[in-house]
């Protein structure tokens, strides 16, 4: 590399380019490790937390089943039937 970016790589407290811009090796490795830990933190789900996501994925579901039934008739003008949608997730 030529310029001020000869350094590229050398040591620690050298400069490393990414996106045109230099930024330090320690800072750069620091945000890496801050970022793995913030990402492993979030696998840690309570079971209060795991049945909250599958309520709310089940409702999403009934919702595009109400949905895809309405969309069925909309050229027609009929009602929508939605007892295929009561009846798949009146258990759940």
């Amino acid at each position: 590399m030529v310029g001020r970016f000869w350094r590229v790589g050398v040591a620690a407290t050298s400069f490393c380019l990414i996106a045109s811009r230099p930024i330090p090796v320690a800072g750069a490795c620091l945000a890496l490790v801050g970022v793995l830990l913030l990402g492993t933190s979030a696998h840690a789900q309570s079971l209060a937390d795991k049945c909250e996501a599958s309520k709310l994925r089940t409702s999403g579901k009934y919702g595009a089943c109400r949905l895809r039934a309405a969309a069925g008739v909309v050229k027609s003008g009929a009602t929508p039937n939605f007892s295929k949608c009561d009846a798949k997730f009146a258990k759940k």
